[in-house]
């Protein structure tokens, strides 16, 4: 038996099929963009940008922002699709994704930048440890002795200029980077002064013991 639908005559069987299909209409109606999980994995984003994650978990970020893309993406090819086939799990799983690799990449920068307070700061007080580790040595009979020969004496020279220069640096550049909390730039510029000054306290070293091996060879007959 059928019956009539907008008095229309249809089988029953034609009847069970509208019925499924007003049912699945009404379920797919339902399906719409996870707005909620859009707008968290955006702001915890956000929120790791401002914890500076671009800067001390770049990569860390990277994904949560790869993330982010790829749910973006899976939900223009969803709205591109009729109601009916519509689905947003894929795009929802994306989102709790970037979300959580967001919150990842906040904790990993706020460490990460921590830990290179600390370096920087360390480097620093290394750093000035042996320029006046330097300026002990020059000050040293070691070095009076050599200052007798003219082209030790210019090499001196050199050597006390370029450690007023790395003094100079450490002090003017390197320690307000690290005071504006830029702390993986005054991190390497620290580095930098304090491999130049180890450089000049081995060569002082090495004239001396230079020096030192002269005044204990024989004498020539």
């Amino acid at each position: 038996m059928g019956g009539k639908v907008g008095g229309i005559c249809m089988s029953k069987s034609a009847i069970c099929l509208l019925a499924v299909l007003v049912l699945a209409l009404g379920v797919s109606s339902c399906a719409k963009p996870p707005q909620v999980e859009m707008d968290g994995a955006k702001a915890a984003i956000e929120k790791a940008r401002t914890a500076e994650a671009a800067e001390y978990a770049a990569q860390d970020l990277k994904a949560a922002e790869d993330s982010l893309a790829k749910a973006d993406a899976e939900v223009n090819t969803q709205q591109g699709k009729f109601a009916l086939f519509r689905s947003y799990k894929k795009a929802t799983a994306l989102y709790q994704s970037a979300n959580q690799l967001a919150q990842q990449a906040e904790a990993n920068a706020v460490k990460n930048k921590e830990q290179a307070r600390q370096d920087s700061e360390a480097t620093m007080q290394q750093a000035q440890a042996n320029i006046a580790k330097v300026k002990e040595l020059l000050a040293s009979k070691e070095v009076a002795a050599l200052r007798r020969g003219k082209e030790t004496r210019e090499a001196l020279k050199q050597i006390e200029a370029e450690l007023v220069a790395q003094d100079s640096t450490l002090a003017t550049q390197v320690q307000p980077l690290h005071g504006q909390e830029k702390f993986k730039q005054s991190l390497q510029m620290a580095r930098n002064v304090d491999s130049k000054v180890q450089a000049l306290m081995s060569e002082i070293q090495q004239a001396i013991e230079t020096k030192q091996t002269i005044r204990t060879m024989p004498a020539s007959r």
